[in-house]
């Protein structure tokens, strides 16, 4: 891969080619690698090479961080996952500035092509990498860029259709290069044993154990081994088994001398909190997962990488993230547990559920796990051993000799991907989505083995390229535009057959959704609450690999039953209610009952969103569980920011506004309601919050008015802890911001009742503080250094239909800024024609919780049928989410009943933030009870 970069370089030497002209990010070079550990690595290696020697710009790009503007159009080289990168392309499509990042790209190196194989990294390296780079190199008023001379480089190992990899990247005859095993720097020796089943999988899985010390004993000739076990179990009772072993001397058979032992219980010491890994670390064994304390993975992999354990037991997921060599490598079992979703549980982990069974390794894992066998820097020779049943024997055998195809998985997630073209605009219509279908690695591999796919060709289909295209365009780009149309994603014209991105469809390929995610999106109904918000979270197809374990449903019971107390959390899952009108009952009014046994992952994630947003101070989630919230939390943020950006092109009033709280408070891993606002600050964890919420002091605006030594005090922290927490809320506070709704007077030619045929016309202003006047001849006030941006919302909350949406900047917008807004009065009575109209505005703080501010105003029609002003309520506390009522389960922010009631009139009441008080909202959200996960 270097040689092909020193190629691209070589082209901007100066004359005499001993210096290298600025490139300026002109010429770009990407490398694409599967695994962020691996791009880690490779930028880290370039800014070493090339960096510090040559003076490039190199840039990483991984995980959730977004680079810089300046950064990315003047990088010269890119690290990155094809996910990654198709994500980029899309925001910056968003932007207007994909075409000229993008058309700077000269040369993209692909590293382990054979994750074509996998289905997400797989259809992103195919469709948002190879092929979207393929169709811009063709646009005519892109010949004059670098894209138009793109060089595509891929490496990979054990690939037997290495020709359908060189015709889909369209390599000439001698750009194609095919080494065999004498080229390998390392030796590798592979060995399949096959054994004969048991009675189950768990049962072979146990059984082999009984091999494993042999095994060791015949390949490791002394030195390093690792060994991959299907399950997080799997790996103790296996490193437990090896450790029972005795050497010469009744010494532990993998430790070599007294001054080995001294240095293993050393270690153990460490990990005393760990009794099976103390004993197996004294034995000179060791064990590594994911449900292990990050300090003792740590120190196992610092104990086999200085030699001193002799064996490693670990689950597929090392050999995907942390380089650690061995001599050997033996695959103990080569299934692994999928739970009652499917999948495959995970790398490594031990799945269950109602409905599932043990499957096959990918094609993809089982080489990495091979590939840790002997490293150049290391050793001369590797040995991989696999430990599988007699049935299999032969698929592990052509694996290893390299004579399994490789496939494409693009037409799992095609119609994804279709959509994310049509907004970028490099499909625009059948003819250019034939074009581009024809620069997939699956257009190739449909036309050597179309029943892989599932597809049968009809007679004549093969005949010519022609009919081929024709064929399948048909049956993959027509069943595709029909799902994205079905679901108001795509527009098709029936006459000339041009396809249109529409605005869901641009939301869906910005916030790089699943189709599955982006539909539960769309099928959010109106007045939706807040749990039908988190359902869709809980239900998204980016978290299907989740699983739900046989140790975590105790755990996750006890947490959605608890409804009460000083900490319930705000919506547990509801136990399963017969449908009325079905041979069942009517759901009783009151609080739905939590759920008695929880069954299905989506209810896990459910309950573990609800669990990290409460301010309940617990640790009941062991470290895997911890470890997948981090990532639906994240991932949650982004599924959150699409729904807000959806249902404000619905407007939906109820959905919009619960989509913004929802949003921050996943981003605050708290309710907007919490009573541990506190939280926010620099220094102040879940107890210091926990400690002022009980000393009082619930709000922001309230802790800013507290003495500094009464801080101190209520949280049992020294000076100066009391002045800095002050400190923090001068710089992090906005100004308060007072929002009026009042009803424009009629016109000369409207009613006296206020209404019209156009409707009524509702006047909203918002205002700042006026600064008390300083004295004659005092400096002007200083600008304010802090930006808190928010959105402002009003609608209607009786047909919940959003009537505005705008974005402000707190301490900038011009007050008092005031605007009119035009209210139908019976736009919301088609139903209740006495009911009053409840129009309703609310200012949305997007970084801070607590601080948001709402106000409502009810109108009713009088005899004549025109609308009368009965009351207005203003609250700036924080939008509260129903206040914890369970009767509001579904309701992000519940109306006390009133608004539909036709109560007396209501005077203006205000409810000062400083008192952290929680005011009901007007009704945005109606219940739903027996929502289902």
């Amino acid at each position: 891969m270097e040689l092909a970069l020193l190629r691209l370089l070589s082209g901007f030497l100066e004359p005499g080619g001993e210096r290298l002209r600025p490139l300026r990010g002109t010429a770009k070079a990407v490398y694409v690698a599967p695994l962020r550990a691996l791009v880690q690595e490779k930028c880290k290696d370039w800014q070493a090479r090339f960096g510090t020697l040559l003076g490039l710009s190199v840039l990483e790009l991984s995980g959730d961080a977004e680079p810089e503007a300046s950064a990315l159009e003047a990088a010269d080289l890119l690290c990155t996952t094809p996910e990654k990168l198709d994500a980029l392309s899309r925001k910056l499509s968003e932007q207007h500035r994909s075409a000229a990042f993008l058309s700077d790209i000269s040369l993209v190196l692909i590293d382990e092509v054979h994750l074509l194989n996998e289905a997400e990294r797989g259809s992103a390296l195919e469709a948002g990498v190879v092929s979207r780079f393929a169709m811009l190199a063709t646009f005519p008023q892109l010949q004059q860029h670098a894209v138009s001379r793109l060089r595509f480089v891929a490496v990979s190992a054990t690939i037997p259709n290495v020709r359908d990899i060189a015709t889909w990247l369209r390599v000439p005859p001698a750009g194609l290069k095919v080494y065999g095993e004498e080229m390998r720097p390392v030796k590798l020796r592979t060995v399949v044993l096959a054994y004969a089943p048991s009675k189950n999988d768990f049962l072979f899985e146990r059984r082999l154990d009984t091999y494993l010390a042999g095994v060791v004993a015949e390949h490791s000739r002394g030195k390093p081994t690792l060994v991959f076990c299907s399950s997080r179990k799997g790996t103790i009772e296996s490193a437990m088994h090896l450790a029972k072993g005795a050497g010469p001397g009744g010494r532990a058979a993998y430790v070599r001398d007294a001054a080995h032992a001294a240095r293993l219980a050393a270690a153990a010491r460490q990990v005393a909190a760990n009794k099976q890994l103390q004993t197996c670390l004294v034995a000179g064994v060791g064990f590594h997962n994911a449900a292990m304390e990050g300090d003792q993975r740590e120190l196992v992999e610092g104990l086999f990488l200085a030699g001193d354990l002799p064996v490693l037991c670990s689950t597929s997921t090392l050999a995907l993230g942390v380089n650690l060599p061995a001599h050997l490598v033996i695959i103990r079992g080569t299934r692994r547990y999928c739970g009652a979703d499917g999948g495959g549980g995970g790398q490594g982990d031990e799945a269950a559920g109602s409905i599932g069974g043990y499957k096959e390794y990918d094609r993809s894992v089982c080489l990495q796990m091979v590939g840790r066998a002997g490293r150049p820097q290391f050793d001369t020779e590797g040995v991989a051993v696999i430990m599988t049943q007699k049935e299999t024997r032969d698929r592990y055998t052509n694996l290893l000799s390299g004579s399994e195809a490789v496939e494409s998985c693009l037409h799992q997630c095609f119609a994804e991907h279709l959509n994310a073209e049509v907004v970028l605009g490099t499909v625009r219509d059948m003819a250019t989505a034939t074009q581009w279908l024809r620069t997939t690695f699956l257009h190739v591999r449909v036309r050597q083995a179309p029943r892989a796919y599932g597809l049968e060709p009809p007679p004549g289909a093969l005949s010519s390229d022609a009919a081929f295209d024709a064929w399948l365009a048909g049956r993959l780009v027509g069943g595709a535009v029909t799902r994205l149309a079905a679901i108001g994603l795509v527009s098709q014209d029936p006459g000339t057959g041009v396809l249109a991105a529409l605005e869901p469809g641009r939301i869906m390929a910005h916030a790089y959704l699943r189709l599955g995610t982006m539909s539960a999106i769309t099928q959010v109904g109106s007045h939706a609450g807040m749990m039908a918000l988190l359902r869709v979270i809980a239900v998204a197809e980016e978290f299907a690999h989740i699983r739900l374990r046989r140790g975590e449903k105790k755990v996750l019971n006890d947490i959605n039953k608890r409804v009460a107390g000083d900490a319930p959390i705000k919506f547990p899952v509801p136990a399963d209610a017969p449908a009325a009108g079905a041979g069942g009952v009517a759901a009783r009014p009151g609080p739905p009952k939590p759920k008695d046994r929880i069954s299905k992952a989506t209810e896990k994630i459910f309950i573990m969103v609800n669990e990290a947003l409460s301010d309940a101070v617990t640790d009941t989630l062991d470290y895997s569980m911890r470890q997948e919230l981090e990532g639906v939390l994240r991932v949650g943020q982004r599924i959150a920011a699409a729904m807000v950006r959806y249902f404000t092109h619905r407007q939906s009033l109820a959905a919009t506004a619960n989509a913004l709280c929802l949003a921050k408070s996943l981003k605050q891993r708290m309710w907007d309601d919490s009573k541990q606002v506190a939280r926010q600050l620099p220094d102040i964890g879940r107890l210091l919050a926990h400690r002022l919420a009980g000393a009082g002091v619930v709000g922001l605006r309230q802790l800013a008015g507290v003495d500094p030594r009464r801080i101190e005090a209520a949280t049992q922290k020294a000076y100066p802890f009391g002045n800095n927490v002050r400190v923090h809320l001068a710089k992090l506070l906005p100004p308060e911001v007072a929002i009026t709704l009042q009803a424009v007077p009629p016109g000369p030619h409207q009613k006296a009742g206020g209404s019209s045929r156009q409707g009524v016309q509702i006047e909203v202003t918002l205002a700042r503080p006026q600064p008390a006047a300083g004295p004659a001849g005092a400096a002007a006030p200083v600008a304010p250094a802090t930006r808190t941006s928010a959105v402002l919302l009003v609608g209607s909350s009786s047909d919940d239909r959003l009537l505005r949406h705008e974005r402000l900047t707190i301490e900038t917008f011009t007050s008092p800024y005031t605007f009119q807004v035009t209210v139908n009065p019976s736009s919301g009575r088609a139903q209740h024609q006495h009911a009053p109209l409840q129009v309703l505005a609310v200012l949305v703080v997007e970084r801070l919780c607590g601080l948001d501010v709402h106000t409502s105003l009810k109108l009713a029609p009088d005899a004549s049928g025109a609308s009368k002003v009965l009351g207005s309520a203003a609250a700036a506390a924080g939008l509260p989410m129903g206040g914890g009522e369970a009767e509001a389960a579904d309701g992000g922010m519940q109306a006390a009943g009133a608004a539909r009631q036709g109560l007396a009139v209501a005077e203006l009441q205000s409810s000062p933030a400083d008192k952290g008080a929680a005011v009901m909202l007007p009704q945005l959200g109606h219940r739903q009870r027996g929502h289902r996960c």
